[in-house]
Formats: C-alpha cells, sequence, structure tokens
C-alpha cells in the first residue's frame, strides 16, 4: 500500500510545478504543446506528457488515494517473477503478500472520440526569439476512425502504438519490427497490406505453426519506476 502523505504530496507538488515553470523557457515545447492543442480535440496525444499546471494545482492527496485505489486493482495488476523457484513456492508467495487485496470495480476507461477535422487548423506563437519556426501536421488517414480493424483493412503501425498508448503507465512505445510472421519487415512503410476477408490477428508468442498468416505481438518494457 502507498504512503500518500499530505506532506509528501504538497513537496512533489511544488517540484512539479517548478518543472512546469522551467520549460515556460523552452521555446520549441511551447510551440510543440499549442500545436497538438489546436491539432486535436479530444484525443490524450493533445496533452502535454508532464501535464497542465491547473491539475496540480488544484489535485488534492484525496484525488491520488482515490486514483491509486481505482486503477491499482488486482483486474489490473500482472505479477511477474523471475528467477528459479519452485511453482509452489511462488504460489504460496503471491498469496502471502498480495492475497489480502479484494477485487473491487476499477475506474471507467472512457475513450476518447477524436471529431472530424472540417478546415485548417492554424495557431500563432510570439515570443523574444532569434529564429522563426514553423509546424505544419496533418492527420494519418483513418487514425482516428472508429472501427479501423476490419476485414479487409490494412494493418497499420499507428493502431499498434495507439493501442499500447492507451495502456496504463505506458509512456512511448517503439516499434523494432512491424511484419508478419515470416514477412519482410514494414516498420519503415508502416502498413502491413490485407487482401479480401483477410483479418489482422495479434497473438500471443509463438505463433501456432501452420498459421503464417497471423501476426505475433512481443512487448518488451524498458525502464520505468518501480511499481
Amino acid at each position: 500500500d502507498p504512503l500518500i502523505s499530505d506532506a509528501d504530496c504538497k513537496m512533489e507538488r511544488e517540484v512539479i510545478l517548478r518543472e512546469i515553470a522551467m520549460r515556460d523557457d523552452e521555446h520549441d515545447s511551447i510551440l510543440a504543446e499549442q500545436v497538438l492543442a489546436e491539432t486535436l480535440r479530444s484525443h490524450p496525444m493533445r496533452h502535454p506528457i508532464i501535464g497542465h499546471r491547473e491539475l496540480f494545482v488544484r489535485i488534492t492527496p484525496e484525488d491520488l488515494r482515490a486514483y491509486h485505489a481505482g486503477r491499482y486493482a488486482p483486474s489490473n495488476v500482472v505479477l511477474a517473477l523471475g528467477g528459479s523457484m519452485e511453482p509452489e513456492e511462488a504460489f504460496a508467495s503471491a498469496e502471502r503478500w498480495f492475497g489480502r487485496f479484494a477485487r473491487r470495480p476499477n475506474l471507467e476507461v472512457i475513450p476518447a472520440f477524436e471529431p472530424p477535422q472540417a478546415g485548417p487548423r492554424r495557431c500563432d506563437l510570439v515570443r523574444d526569439v532569434s529564429t522563426t519556426k514553423g509546424v505544419a501536421t496533418w492527420r494519418v488517414p483513418g487514425f482516428f476512425a472508429e472501427g479501423r480493424l476490419r476485414f479487409g483493412q490494412d494493418l497499420r503501425s499507428s493502431d499498434i502504438v495507439q493501442a499500447l498508448m492507451q495502456v496504463e503507465g505506458v509512456a512511448s512505445v517503439v516499434l523494432q519490427r512491424f511484419a508478419r510472421v515470416g514477412g519482410a519487415d514494414q516498420t519503415q512503410a508502416g502498413v502491413i497490406r490485407l487482401d479480401g476477408i483477410e483479418l489482422a490477428s495479434c497473438d500471443p508468442f509463438p505463433v501456432q505453426p501452420g498459421q503464417p498468416a497471423r501476426g505475433s505481438l512481443r512487448l518488451t518494457c524498458t525502464g520505468g519506476l518501480k511499481g
């Protein structure tokens, strides 16, 4: 169980607010934030990674405790064990340390729907800088469309990236290989073409023999914070 004390929350809030204030002098970061906020209306990608100053000003220790209780629930937990141990020992240890946690409802995850863009969007950022920069963005066709992964629809690397970015705790995704089993790597192209009634499917690794058309997904987590 986490120790979320009022004193610790106050200290961490001050640290984060200082970090946000330091970014006010990073012109490229502020420009990128404004461009994303103008480009997207509801998708989580429009928010800065560090968060918003207004959120950290008003958030309370009670808010943090409620968030932890709703997200860090047994149904959201994966227990990974490494090393040499017998199954009976592993199950007994898991029961001893985690068996006391009762199942409870999770916080509802409401998927974001990005509305269609009716026309060009533009934002201007005026600052005291020595150079002028311009940023142009455009939507990947079908990236925000509902029901993208249907029969006959090509599988795009952005589908995998977007799905993984919605997993709690994932901050960035890098695809090292994007290909059919036994096929050429399509990471650079970013798309695997499907024909007719084919359906893209990502199965747990390894893939069953005799199904070369089916894909496999191997997720490697690097870094992160303890817990």
